[in-house]
């Protein structure tokens, strides 16, 4: 009877069976797995968290650069000249209201943040880079109200874009810096029908001609809708901008920022 209960201890006092310790393994597996999971989200969350950081920062630079730089405008009747608004608002479009780019009044060193420094015109290692329209929100040539719209577009050393596209923005910039692109457009309600073919996505960002930044919810052929219905005023929209994109890259897009802006007489 006592060899008995000391077989009976020994068993109780025995390590884990087979069949428990694989057990406990899987158990660990699949918690670890769960935790190993977050990891990638958690990592594109931080670089959006950093990118979206880093975008507000460029445009407040832009913003400082721009409320720095000493703008001037002709009233109707004077000469026109390359250095006034006039002139980069009306080679641009046929209306008081439409947007147009002013991007030769910022060199595309100015226009990169970091501001591109290195290497003398280098850009290449800047984070940021931006182009600027300007724009009369009130349409009166007689007394103007003059705003700046800023592309605020990522940075990409992989990607080289053609210079000299006539849709183009900023076409004279270097090949490593991202495109602000025009295209024909009608509005209704909350739909954009573009003249010709974009390489727009869901979730890109947009500019219409009355200057209005817009998100991309849904593409069906030339019909591009965005979150909200569209603003007709001060015009009806007759034209989208938008920052295209190369094979295998997302839209260089991070945000649409309006600056104003001190205008004086000549």
């Amino acid at each position: 009877m006592m060899q008995t209960n000391t077989l009976r201890a020994r068993r109780r006092s025995a390590g884990f069976t087979l069949v428990e310790i694989l057990i406990s393994l899987g158990i660990f597996l699949i918690g670890m797995t769960a935790i190993v999971s977050l990891f990638p989200a958690a990592a594109i969350l931080q670089r959006e968290t950093a990118q979206e950081v880093i975008s507000e920062m460029a445009a407040q630079s832009a913003a400082g650069i721009i409320e720095a730089t000493e703008l001037t405008y002709d009233p109707p009747g004077a000469g026109r000249t390359a250095a006034n608004l006039n002139f980069y608002h009306t080679t641009a479009g046929s209306t008081n209201t439409s947007v147009s780019s002013i991007t030769g009044l910022y060199p595309y060193t100015d226009r990169s943040y970091p501001t591109g420094l290195v290497n003398g015109l280098d850009v290449s290692n800047c984070d940021l880079h931006w182009v600027p329209f300007i724009q009369d929100i009130n349409g009166d040539p007689a007394n103007p109200n003059w705003v700046v719209r800023l592309f605020v577009l990522d940075a990409d050393s992989r990607a080289e874009y053609t210079p000299g596209n006539a849709a183009d923005a900023n076409p004279a910039d270097p090949i490593t810096f991202p495109k602000v692109r025009q295209v024909g457009a009608s509005a209704t309600g909350s739909t954009f029908t573009v003249t010709a073919g974009t390489d727009l996505e869901v979730g890109d960002i947009i500019m219409d001609s009355n200057g209005n930044s817009h998100e991309v919810i849904n593409l069906s052929g030339n019909d591009i809708e965005v979150v909200n219905a569209i603003p007709r005023v001060p015009n009806a929209p007759n034209s989208i901008y938008y920052a295209p994109r190369l094979g295998g890259t997302s839209s260089p897009a991070m945000r649409v920022v309006t600056v104003e802006v001190n205008v004086v007489a000549p």
